[in-house]
């Protein structure tokens, strides 16, 4: 508990400088009495907070973090809304089109009711819709279904206000054999490691 207090406290202080809807929502963290700590295959922490009727997540990115990263799911939609705030870092978003294609990447789906990853018999290549690059104090918005892949600085940290929708599988495009190979559960990342990436973002 004065871990997970002292990670409030530093995200409140990298939010100063973010968009004042950011503050907002780490003041409705206060309040969840549900998280959870996850490494996370895009290379960061991801920390999960449940409101009433969304999610807010916290993303870290850092040397330690990107150790968790492998290819797969680095071109991905969601089954949710989402809103992010960019409170430390920067983030190189690209959001893509996908086109049938009969000898192009495997589309792979998250199924989250079973919460298991299962190949699809669907090809396709994917089609530049445009690219963004934020950086700290700026925020962006991507609709459920929507395919995109970030790159992302270490010392980077997101803010990201989540609202579920209907859709229950999330699409993922093109992955190695054997990052295929793991499972689409996520291992547990310690707080107090957390606690320190975040206080050395920038």
């Amino acid at each position: 508990m004065q871990t997970t207090t002292a990670i409030l406290k530093a995200l409140l202080e990298k939010a100063q400088g973010a968009d004042p809807h950011a503050a907002a929502l780490l003041d409705m963290v206060t309040k969840s009495r549900h998280t959870r700590v996850e490494a996370h295959p895009l290379g960061m922490a991801a920390l999960r907070f449940r409101c009433q009727n969304f999610t807010i997540r916290v993303h870290v990115w850092s040397p330690r973090t990107l150790g968790f990263r492998d290819e797969f799911a680095q071109v991905h939609d969601h089954t949710w809304h989402l809103e992010s705030h960019i409170l430390a870092g920067r983030i190189h978003n690209y959001v893509f089109d996908l086109v049938d294609a009969p000898g192009g990447e495997e589309i792979w789906v998250h199924d989250y009711d079973r919460d298991e990853l299962v190949r699809s018999d669907r090809r396709v290549a994917l089609r530049h819709r445009y690219e963004e690059v934020l950086s700290t104090g700026g925020s962006y918005e991507l609709r459920a279904g929507t395919v995109h892949s970030s790159s992302v600085a270490p010392g980077t940290i997101t803010l990201v206000k989540s609202i579920p929708t209907a859709l229950r599988v999330a699409r993922i495009i093109g992955a190695s054999d054997s990052a295929r190979q793991r499972p689409a559960g996520r291992g547990l990342v310690d707080l107090d490691q957390v606690l320190e990436d975040i206080r050395a973002a920038s």
